[in-house]
């Protein structure tokens, strides 16, 4: 229990780097409830759906008790922000623990490279969401009207603030916590001993959490794009919702391709290996034949032209053998995932002209 722990980012080995932050410690809250844990998320998703709906109703902007689709959609998404970072630190734990055979050190060391894989430090990530309390209400401001903030009152204004406020900060956190993967998996791999191109498992492992992650971010954003179009479409508010509708894509890609960079070299300095001891092996046989017929013995031509062809069938294989840390099917679903938000996006503005 202890090790499925540390890999969710919700507990340290003895002895950790540093403190966790809020959002491991409010995760491991949310995990350690009695019952099924998507029960206890699920708890939390009615929770922030009321208290969502109830801006509507304290506003005045919709009648009291009516609950609307736009702001169900923001109660789910703010306790879906956190799901994602427990779910993401559990995808990271599991390629870890994929990779492990390729890594030869102790096992204090090893825990203590899981911890700062999937575990996010304190002092950085109260920055950060001081941040994202912080860029809300400068949103409010730049755009009133379209943030839909006109006529609130103090008490709702620090409501509505607080919550979207939240959302943007653990946004913020996941973007921070790709940053520190970054680093964190190019030091993993800069220390594996192990690297086999015929064993795809290690190879693929950290491919798995970039994508993921990669996904989940652009999956987020696409669904609040598409919520808050009316929003994104106003001439005010738009340079503010640039850097979400364009930023994010690209940070995702970078975050897909630029943790696996250092695998890719390594596997490209193991193929080139394979392929030096394949073209010594062969020019070993081409020698040996050649000194055959020089001397006019054939008598073992058939064994050799067989072990010729052989070695020539291992060359072939090993020139086909990737060197690409991620399968053809994990690459498309970047891309599409990648696409989606900003066609989506296109296809609002577009509409927004005809209709």
């Amino acid at each position: 229990m202890a090790t499925e722990a540390i890999a969710a980012g919700t507990a340290g080995p003895n002895n950790a780097p540093y403190a966790p932050s809020w959002l491991n410690r409010l995760i491991g809250w949310i995990e350690s409830l009695p019952g099924p844990t998507w029960a206890a998320y699920a708890g939390l998703a009615v929770v922030s759906i009321v208290l969502s709906n109830t801006q509507g109703w304290a506003s005045g902007f919709e009648p009291g008790g009516l609950i609307t689709p736009d702001l169900t959609f923001w109660g789910i998404f703010l306790v879906s922000l956190v799901w994602v970072v427990a779910y993401l630190n559990r995808v990271a734990g599991s390629a870890f623990d994929a990779f492990r055979p390729a890594l030869d050190m102790p096992e204090a060391a090893l825990e203590a490279l899981r911890y700062r894989l999937v575990v996010l430090p304190s002092g950085p990530a109260w920055l950060v969401t001081i941040a994202g309390f912080v860029l809300t209400p400068l949103y409010y401001v730049a755009d009133p009207v379209g943030a839909g903030v006109v006529g609130y009152s103090p008490a709702q204004f620090v409501v509505r603030g607080a919550t979207e406020g939240f959302s943007s900060a653990v946004l913020l956190l996941i973007v921070l916590q790709l940053g520190r993967q970054l680093r964190t998996v190019d030091a993993i791999v800069a220390s594996a001993t192990r690297i086999d191109l015929f064993q795809p498992g290690p190879v693929y492992a950290f491919s798995r959490l970039t994508s993921r992650t990669a996904i989940a971010l652009m999956v987020l954003i696409g669904a609040a794009t598409v919520v808050a179009s009316p929003t994104a479409l106003s001439s005010t508010s738009l340079p503010l919702w640039a850097p979400w509708i364009v930023g994010i894509p690209l940070f995702a890609v970078a975050a897909f391709v630029l943790p696996l960079r250092g695998m890719h070299e390594r596997l490209v300095a193991e193929k080139d290996r394979l392929q030096a001891d394949t073209e010594i092996r062969l020019k070993g046989i081409l020698t040996r034949i050649n000194r055959r017929v020089d001397t006019d013995d054939l008598s073992e031509a058939d064994a050799f032209n067989k072990t010729l062809a052989t070695v020539l069938q291992e060359r072939d294989v090993i020139a086909r053998l990737p060197t690409w840390p991620w399968s053809p099917a994990t690459l498309r679903a970047i891309a599409t995932a990648v696409a989606l938000p900003l066609l989506l996006f296109i296809a609002q503005r577009v509409l927004s002209q005809l209709v």
